[in-house]
């Protein structure tokens, strides 16, 4: 399995892990009046999603590796984070504390990645944390 080969091969110290919200397939009404026609997220999505955190959770417990799940607010509490645009907030911060850092997904990207500045503030919060 790849994923063992590379926590293997990195050896952390602390492996953090941000927690998963899962939404239940259900209406969400948007104002008095309105149909409930739009869903809060798909069963697949979240079946999909809830996959790979117990899978990532599982991994890094076989290999009796220290680690730690965060909620999404307490790590970007560290870092400054205000309420509002937590993605602008999470490439501004990558931004200023790697310079010169690339966060795009391809060479052809012209947007910023912000899942790539989240899980690079991540590891940060537990390079800090140890």
């Amino acid at each position: 399995m790849a994923l063992r080969g590379l926590l293997l091969r990195a050896s952390p110290g602390l492996v953090v892990i941000e927690e998963q919200k899962f939404t239940p397939n259900i209406p969400i009404k948007k104002a008095p009046g309105f149909p409930a026609t739009r869903f809060a997220s798909g069963g697949k999505g979240n079946f999909t999603k809830g996959q790979v955190y117990g899978t990532l959770c599982t991994v890094v417990a076989m290999l009796l590796l220290p680690y730690q799940v965060v909620m999404p607010k307490r790590w970007q509490k560290l870092f400054g984070f205000t309420s509002g645009n937590t993605k602008e907030q999470s490439i501004a911060t990558c931004l200023r504390l790697f310079p010169g850092i690339n966060l795009k997904r391809t060479a052809k990207c012209k947007n910023l990645h912000d899942g790539m500045a989240d899980a690079l503030l991540i590891a940060e919060y537990g390079r800090r944390l140890t």
